[in-house]
Formats: structure tokens, sequence, C-alpha cells
């Protein structure tokens, strides 16, 4: 008749599999796939049945009515619908390529989903469970094992009534809703940590305590948490690897490609409490940290920084020598990467403690010499590098003070502060020379008058010696010399270089 249909319409599978668009293609392992649509007398009835080396198996039904409308055959909005589906994926890996390369993945789903209402408005219902999850990226030492998750779905709204991750010997337990109002998803998630490891490396470990929460509310997301570390351990690395400039152009590589910007933003607030069992390690630094700090952000640029960091305990090697850290305070009050500093390390055990005092902020520091009982810096700095004061220095202990000395003073910049009272002056060069006692000694200050021409002055810190020299290159490879004062002299040098 012109106003009903019937009929019936099947797809199945020969040959062939779905992948997902990955980097790495990931199969479901197709082994059949079929689809029946019968309808009789306008009533609409489709069934399929997929299973799968990866997929599992899926089982789905629906069922609604046909109507002729404007004279095109269709499912109108308020035709009456029904249906269900039933999935089981016992292994879950075929998905790691959606992770990238590194990360490991695996687990296993089960769902069963009824649907009814109209075909606008469809009201879903059902139950979704998963279990032996596991998230490893080795790389970064982090690996959870035994997840489970129990959901319901109730129309708009999807109930999480129990997620669980075990990591180490702790766990980490969470609750939330997913609904979707509007077209808008909204999300409220409580996550409660119990002694979680989340890194398990030789150089890097630490089991977390506490609390957090995450809501969305359309494109604002917002995170908050109170966590405190269990146990802590930071090595630092020997060296920092180098990294190319911003001016450094890679032949061959796509540079056109934009990271692509999240249409959500992103606040979150972090209250951490570095417990009782914190320590880092490296660079010269062993020492356990206490105290607590909070964290505030958008997610563009640095975090701001509220608290203070101090170190409980620990030593710094410095100068060849381990020297006791008496004070270390580290206070946060504004950007993350700029704490004011107050650290005094000595070294004990002598008559003469002597050591360092820092004060200023990271960005800018101020180091300066201290003892107890108080003597004069020269002494305090041969206490600190030989154990014992400057009139016992041999010529050998005498070369370490100078380096020590330049250490110091060049500490923490890019250029040592005799280049930059040499740059001050209008010169190329002030400096110490000398591979002995102070007799030995001299102050050198240096000046280029051109390309060619290079005049120096040095004056003896001990005596009354004083020279000043003229250097002019005739060529490449010759150049003579000639200097006035207490020993005068003209020479002639010629340069051969090689490896």
């Amino acid at each position: 008749a012109r106003n009903s249909v019937n009929g019936h319409f099947a797809l199945w599978r020969e040959r062939g599999d779905i992948s997902l668009p990955t980097e790495s293609p990931a199969a479901l392992g197709l082994s059949s796939f079929v689809v029946n649509l019968d309808a009789v007398n306008n009533r609409l009835q489709g069934r399929m049945e997929a299973t799968g080396k990866h997929l599992g198996s899926l089982r789905a039904n629906a069922e609604s009515l046909l109507s002729l409308r404007d004279g095109v055959w269709g499912i109108a909005g308020n035709a009456p619908l029904q249906g269900g589906a039933d999935l089981s994926v016992e292994s879950l890996v075929w998905l790691q390529p959606l992770l990238g390369g590194a990360a490991s993945f695996n687990g296993a789903v089960k769902a069963r989903l009824q649907v009814a209402g109209v075909f606008a408005h469809p009201e879903l219902t059902g139950a979704l469970s998963g279990d032996r999850f596991t998230l490893a990226l080795p790389e970064h030492g982090l690996s959870f094992r035994e997840g489970r998750l129990e959901a319901e779905l109730a129309g708009q709204e999807v109930k999480l009534t129990s997620l669980v991750l075990h990591g180490g010997d702790g766990k980490l337990s969470g609750k939330g809703r997913l609904a979707f109002a509007d077209g808008a998803p909204s999300l409220q998630l409580a996550l409660q940590a119990d002694k979680l490891e989340v890194f398990a490396r030789p150089d890097r470990h630490l089991i977390l305590s506490g609390t957090s929460d995450v809501s969305l509310a359309g494109k604002a997301l917002q995170i908050a948490a109170k966590l405190k570390a269990d146990r802590g351990l930071i090595e630092l690395p020997k060296a920092d690897a180098p990294t190319l400039g911003d001016d450094v152009v890679v032949l061959g590589r796509d540079t056109s490609a934009k990271k692509a910007r999240s249409p959500y933003g992103v606040g979150y607030e972090l209250d951490l409490d570095l417990g009782d069992h914190f320590f880092i390690k490296g660079k010269g630094l062993d020492a356990q940290l206490g105290g607590a700090l909070k964290l505030a952000g958008t997610g563009k640029g640095l975090p701001t920084s509220r608290g203070s960091i101090r170190v409980v305990k620990g030593a710094y090697a410095a100068y060849g020598q381990r020297l006791a850290i008496d004070r270390g305070l580290f206070n946060f009050q504004g950007p993350v990467d700029n704490p004011g500093l107050d650290i005094v390390a000595l070294r004990k055990n002598q008559p003469v403690e002597a050591g360092v005092a820092v004060s200023g902020t990271a960005q800018s520091p101020r180091v300066k010499l201290v003892s107890n009982p108080v003597v004069p810096d020269n002494q305090k700095l041969s206490w600190l590098v030989l154990g014992h004061g400057v009139d016992d220095a041999s010529k050998q202990e005498f070369n370490a003070l100078q380096a020590a000395a330049g250490a110091l003073l060049g500490a923490g910049e890019s250029i040592t502060l005799q280049q930059k009272i040499a740059y001050a002056a209008g010169l190329e060069e002030i400096s110490l020379r000398g591979g002995g006692e102070l007799e030995g000694t001299v102050l050198a200050l240096g000046k280029r008058l051109s390309s060619r021409a290079y005049l120096s002055f040095e004056q003896g810190l001990a005596g009354a010696g004083t020279l000043v020299k003229v250097n002019y290159a005739l060529s490449k490879r010759l150049s003579v010399q000639t200097q006035a004062g207490a020993a005068p002299a003209a020479d002639l040098f010629y340069t051969v270089s090689f490896d």
C-alpha cells in the first residue's frame, strides 16, 4: 500500500577490517559484522551484531515507526523509540596508539544500555563497568594497576559510582557525575589519594595522599587539590641537557603546524605539604625538605605561589668541602620561579666555622662569606676552603684560594664579577695572576687599543713591582711586545697553532 512501508535490508562483512584514524592505525580485528533492517507496516526494526579480536562482542537493537511527511518517508521526532545494546570488550590494549607510543594501557569493559522515549529526545539508562585497568609510562616512572570503575547512565547524566586505581601500596578512589544539558557538558569529580605512588624511578619517587575536586561548567575547568607527600625523592640531573636556540632552524622539520589551543579555560589551586620524608639530591645538594606551598594559576604562564619551604637537615658540597646547612628557607610570595632566599651553610667542627650565606631572590641572589667567630673575609675563605688560616697556606693552597674566590664572586652569573668591573671601567680585563703566594700575585688590567694593539698594566700586590706592556700584532703569526717598569724588555713572538 502507498501508505505503508515494508521491506528488508541486510549488510554483512565478507572481508576487511575497521581501523581508528590514529598515527599508528588501531584495527578492531573484525571477524563478523551484520546489520539487518526490517520494515513491516511502517514499524522499523534494526539489529546489529559485531565480533572481533579486539572489539570483543557488540549486540544492539532498536525499534521505531516510519511516517510520511511532505511526501517523504522518515522517522518523526515524536516517533516512539526503544532499544538496547550489550558490549563486552575483554582487552583494550588496541587503544594504546591513542595514548602515544611510550604509554602502555589495557583493561576490560562491559556495558548494558537501554533506550526509550521519542526519537528526538531519547532517554538512556544502563550500566557501565570496567576492571583490570593498567596504565604505565615507564619513561616517567608512572605505573597504575588493578583499576576498576562502575557507572550508571540515566537520561542525560552519567553517574560514576566507584573508581579505584592502585599505584604502589596505595590507591586512588573517586566518585562523580557528568551531565549534558542543552548540549553543554558539566562535570563534578571528587578524587581521594591514599598513599598513592605517582612516580617510581630511581631518581624520582613520589607518594601522595589527599583530595582533589574537578569541576567543568560550560568551557570553564576548575581544579582544586590538597595534597601531602608521604614520601618524596628528587635527584637533580648532573647537567642540563643542551637545547637549540630560538634562532636555529632545522632543515626538513615542519614548523608550520601550530599547537592546537584548548577551547577550555583552566583554573587551578593546589595546596602541597611536603610532609616529613621529602628529600632532594644532586648538584652538590643532599637535603631533607619540609614546609607547605600554595599554587594558583590559569594554565597560562607560571603559577603564583604563597608559602615557604625549609631545609630540615642537609649538606651542600662546595669548594671541595661538605658544608652543613644551618638555615635554609625559600619564601614564596608571587611567581613560583623567584622565591626569596635565606640560606646559611658552614664548614663545621673546626676553630673557625666558615661558610656562605645566600640572600635576595632566586633570580637575583646575593652571596657573602660568613664565619663563627667573625674573622676577615680572606680568613673566612681560607677556613672554608683549606680548613685553616691564610697565614698557614702553601703555594698550592693559595692557588686554590684564588680559584675559590673567583667562583664565589661569579656565583650564579653568566659573567664573573671581575668581568663586570672591567666592562664598567672600559677595560677588557681585570684579573689576579700568579702561581704562588701573595708575594707572587699581581693585579692585571688590560685594554684593547685597536684590532692589533693591546695595552696591559700589572702591579704586584705585595711589592712595588710595576709593568706596562704593549702587544702589537704584525701579522697573523708574528707579534712584538714591549714592556717598561721594573724589568724593561722587548720581545718578538712567532705563534704556531696545531691540534
